[in-house]
C-alpha cells in the first residue's frame, strides 16, 4: 500500500514542500528567490502550488543590472548639455563663448539630473545617484562658472589670465580623477555606458590639460586639445542619447536595442579565481 502522502492527489491538496523552482524554501540545501513572474498578492500561494518556468535569457540580464539603470530623462539631460557644450569647444560655426548654454549647465542637467538623482536614491541605487548626482552638480558649477554674474572670471582678472587658466585646470584635472571611479564602475553596466565614461574621461583629461598650455602661453595647442576634447565630449553625448533610445522605446514601444552584455567580465574573474 502506498503512504498517505504518496498519492498525487494529497500531495497538490497538502503539499509538503514548496513546487515553486524559484522558492525559498527552508528545507532545501540550496535556498533561492521567490518567483517574481506573478502579482505580489498571488507570490505567497504561487510559492506554494504553482511551477514557475525558467527566467528567459532577457529577464535575467534586466534583473542582473537592475541596479544600474537610469531614468531617461537624466540621462538625456546628461547628453543634451554635453554634446552642446561639445559643439562649442571644437568651436563649430565659429562658438567658443558657452554663456548661450548656460540654461542647460544650471537647469536642464543643474536641476533635472540632482532631482533625478534623489529618485535613484529612493530606489537603492547606488550608481545612479552617484553618477547623476555628480554631473550635475558638476554642470551646475560650470554653468556658474561662465556666468558673468557670478564674477568668477573677474575674479581673476579675465578669462585670459594665467590664473583662471591654472584654476581651470585644476578643476577639469580633479574631476578626471572622479570620474575614474565611474569609468572603473561602468564595467559593470554596460558596453555602452563603459564608452560613455571612457570618452568622458578623455573629455575632461584634454580640456584640463588645455587649459594648462593657455597658461603656458601656447595658445595654439591649448586650441588643438580643447577641440581634440569636444570631439570626445561630443561621441560621449551620442552614446547617451543611444541610452535614452534603448530605455524609452524599450518601456513604450518594446523595442530592444544591444547595450553591450559585459558578463564576459564577470565570468572571466571567477575562472581566474578558481585558478584556471
Amino acid at each position: 500500500m502506498r503512504p498517505h502522502n504518496a498519492d498525487p492527489v494529497v500531495q497538490q491538496l497538502h503539499p509538503t514542500k514548496p513546487q515553486c523552482c524559484h522558492s525559498t524554501s527552508t528545507t532545501s540545501s540550496n535556498p533561492r528567490r521567490p518567483c517574481n513572474l506573478l502579482p505580489i498578492a498571488h507570490q505567497r500561494f504561487a510559492t506554494q502550488y504553482v511551477p514557475c518556468p525558467p527566467l528567459s535569457k532577457r529577464k535575467i540580464e534586466q534583473s542582473q543590472h537592475e541596479a544600474t539603470l537610469h531614468t531617461p530623462f537624466a540621462i538625456g539631460a546628461f547628453a543634451t548639455t554635453l554634446t552642446t557644450l561639445s559643439c562649442s569647444l571644437m568651436e563649430w560655426r565659429g562658438v567658443t563663448t558657452t554663456n548661450a548654454f548656460v540654461g542647460n549647465f544650471l537647469f536642464l542637467a543643474g536641476v533635472g539630473m540632482v532631482v533625478s538623482a534623489q529618485w535613484e536614491m529612493a530606489r537603492g541605487n547606488t550608481w545612479g545617484y552617484m553618477t547623476l548626482s555628480a554631473y550635475g552638480l558638476f554642470y551646475a558649477g560650470f554653468g556658474a562658472v561662465v556666468t558673468p554674474a557670478f564674477g568668477v572670471a573677474a575674479a581673476y582678472g579675465g578669462d585670459d589670465t594665467v590664473e583662471y587658466n591654472n584654476a581651470m585646470g585644476f578643476y577639469m584635472t580633479i574631476w578626471t580623477v572622479f570620474n575614474t571611479i565611474f569609468l572603473v564602475g561602468s564595467f559593470a553596466v554596460n558596453l555602452v555606458t563603459i564608452a560613455t565614461y571612457l570618452t568622458l574621461e578623455l573629455l575632461l583629461l584634454l580640456v584640463g590639460t588645455s587649459y594648462f598650455a593657455a597658461a603656458d602661453g601656447h595658445a595654439a595647442t591649448s586650441v588643438a586639445l580643447k577641440q581634440a576634447g569636444g570631439a570626445c565630449g561630443f561621441v560621449s553625448g551620442l552614446t547617451g542619447f543611444y541610452t535614452v533610445g534603448s530605455a524609452f522605446f524599450e518601456e513604450m514601444l518594446g523595442w530592444h536595442w544591444p547595450m553591450g552584455d559585459v558578463r564576459w567580465l564577470e565570468r572571466g574573474r571567477r575562472t581566474r579565481g578558481r585558478g584556471v
